[in-house]
């Protein structure tokens, strides 16, 4: 094989005639859905998270605690729950009828568990390992909950790292982190 498989994943190709983004380990996207509630609803406290990063019960139990959204009160009118409810779950991990099913986000997590953070998954927190603390607490970046720190196309659902975009700023940390320095 000519370019690899690195190559191969970061590759467009075509399913139905449609554009897909071949992710590997059994994940192909087609374009994300867009919702504007959901963006509006969810999109103004954080990055509106592509529903294909958690399983759809841990979007059940998001959506029916909102009163108690991580230390927040995003508590919405019932209709629009409901709403945004259906379509995090149509759209999930396991969710047979998703553009997007990220089985590789999947992968070490038993029918029991019910992850309400992404970055609580067995897959965030061994891709994002090599990262360290200094990086998540460092001004540009805040959390590991800030996608889009450097994930220049989070806010549309996608993580390809051929579209990473570390700030300048964290740069030399990850370099000397993952060289072992740190």
């Amino acid at each position: 094989m000519k370019y690899g498989l690195p190559a191969l994943l970061g590759c467009l190709v075509v399913l139905g005639g449609q554009p897909a983004l071949a992710m590997g380990s059994g994940a192909v996207c087609l374009p994300y859905p867009v919702n504007p509630k959901y963006r509006e609803e969810c999109g103004s406290c954080h990055v509106a998270y592509s529903p294909s990063l958690l399983p759809a019960r841990s979007w059940r139990k998001t959506m029916e605690n909102l009163d108690k959204h991580f230390d927040s009160d995003a508590s919405i009118e019932e209709p629009v729950r409901v709403a945004l409810e259906r379509h995090l779950v149509e759209n999930a991990m396991d969710s047979e009828e998703a553009t997007c099913r990220m089985d590789m986000m999947n992968r070490g997590l038993s029918a029991r568990d019910v992850p309400l953070r992404i970055t609580a998954t067995p897959y965030f927190r061994r891709i994002h390992r090599p990262i360290g603390s200094m990086v998540w607490k460092h001004e540009k970046v805040g959390s590991s909950a800030n996608c889009g720190a450097c994930h220049s196309q989070a806010d549309r659902g996608r993580y390809a790292s051929s579209e990473l975009r570390l700030p300048v700023e964290i740069q030399d940390l990850v370099a000397r982190r993952q060289k072992g320095c740190m």
